[in-house]
């Protein structure tokens, strides 16, 4: 990915559940600046 609008695309079009791996609903934490707390 090369942002996190083009992430949140292809989680939205796609599906998350390799882009989001947590299941928090926030795909490539690292990529969009959310750090995961769990």
């Amino acid at each position: 990915m090369r942002d996190c609008d083009e992430a949140r695309f292809y989680y939205k079009q796609c599906g998350g559940s390799v882009l989001d791996r947590d299941g928090d609903g926030i795909p490539c934490e690292d990529l969009c600046g959310f750090k995961s707390t769990t």
